[in-house]
């Protein structure tokens, strides 16, 4: 009996697992029940999930290592292997430049700091089965975990779109927007930054706010190599959670945000930013739910204001991340800025922001238990570990 309490006691703590399964469970009878057909695209999921976000995902985790982690085993181990092996640095001086003429800046560089990261992982496990076996299992195994995930995640939001009307309660998050602050909404702000900032201004708000999805798939990647499969699988599984209790609560208080209730906002909104077509698409998917059900197919339109998951999300990277105090205090100072991001481009409210810190303070609980600190000492490799750890991977 005590064993069976001790291991309900730890499964209560880790209701992922409990909640990806009721909602796995669910997602077909609901979809016959309200005639949506469950059609995914896949396709574009794939292309997004294991193509664009893995791309991001390993170059955010090769600057938060070089960040984070001393230079004598990061840096300095591969420039003393480069210096004896220069054919090497020829190699990749011409994949550089042909990478960037062929991807242009942004991604050329993405692609060229990936290429860099995976070469010298495969130099430092030598060629051993057994490491790169784990090394392979820690962070593949989460990853499917967490795209499975998603794609339940966006079925049950154009479900609910399809049920009920995803903007119900926007009068409602508009009306608590007025208390939060009374002299302008955030359309207002919006509007007036797009009337008097330079464009690059929401460029750069652009390339913030769509860049957070990086440190979601690095958080991953650092917490599998260097803490292993069961510390990942609990940071997908909070992940997972958070966007759970969004869903339950875009079904009890649907809303999609302040683009949508502005009447003015396409034609104020500048028209050469990505988000404007975005921002169009979820309408258009919205009333094609509305009115065509039996057209749908599961994509990657996301229609939940309430709570703001842009928020509630990077608040769980830093908290599984904090252990690491330079790669925590960089996600801080980008955290900070993607607040002003999230509402110059319209996508939440003030009190969405709110909620998204709320979600992951819960989110965070509903996994890891009261006993959170404790634990994560006990189940992630100490410090002598990582020294062990690190020397083992500077070596060549």
């Amino acid at each position: 009996m005590r064993r069976v309490g001790l291991t309900i006691a730890r499964y209560s703590r880790e209701i992922h697992w409990f909640l990806n399964i009721l909602f796995g469970l669910a997602v077909v009878p609901l979809f016959i029940a309200a005639k949506l057909p469950l059609a995914v695209n896949w396709s574009r999921f794939f292309s997004i999930f294991w193509i664009g976000l893995a791309t991001r995902a390993v170059f955010t985790a090769a600057l938060l290592f070089v960040i984070g982690f001393p230079l004598e085993t990061t840096l300095k181990p591969m420039w003393l292997r480069y210096k004896r092996q220069p054919l090497r640095i020829v190699f990749f001086s011409l994949f550089a430049l042909a990478m960037l003429w062929e991807f242009r800046l942004q991604l050329g560089l993405m692609v060229i700091v990936d290429a860099i990261a995976l070469s010298e992982l495969t130099d430092r496990t030598e060629g051993y089965l057994p490491r790169i076996h784990r090394l392979v299992a820690s962070t593949l195994i989460p990853a499917m975990y967490l795209f499975f995930g998603l794609v339940m995640v966006f079925s049950y939001n154009d479900l609910i779109a399809a049920i009920k009307s995803p903007s119900a309660y926007d009068w409602f998050f508009l009306k608590l927007d007025s208390y939060l602050v009374p002299f302008a909404g955030v359309s207002q702000l919006a509007h007036l930054a797009a009337t008097e900032f330079p464009i690059s201004i929401l460029n750069a708000a652009e390339f913030i706010y769509y860049g957070m999805f990086g440190q979601i798939g690095a958080a991953l990647i650092i917490l599998a190599l260097y803490s292993g499969k069961k510390q990942s699988l609990r940071y997908v599984g909070t992940m997972l959670t958070a966007y759970y209790i969004a869903i339950i609560i875009f079904f009890l208080l649907p809303s999609m945000g302040p683009f949508y209730t502005c009447r003015t906002h396409f034609a104020e909104f500048p028209k050469i930013l990505e988000t404007y077509a975005i921002h169009q698409n979820a309408i258009m998917k919205a009333q094609l739910l509305a009115t065509h059900k039996e057209l749908n197919r599961v994509d990657t339109d996301f229609f939940i204001a309430f709570p703001c998951l842009h928020i509630a999300q990077p608040l769980i990277v830093l908290w599984f991340l904090r252990r690491w105090k330079r790669i925590a205090f960089c996600l801080i100072l980008f955290d900070l800025v993607l607040v002003p991001a999230i509402l110059l481009l319209e996508w939440h409210y003030f009190v969405d922001v709110i909620a998204g810190v709320a979600v992951a303070a819960l989110a965070i609980a509903l996994n890891l238990g009261m006993d959170t600190s404790k634990r994560f000492r006990r189940e992630t490799i100490s410090a002598a570990d990582y020294e062990t750890d690190a020397a083992e991977l500077s070596a060549v």
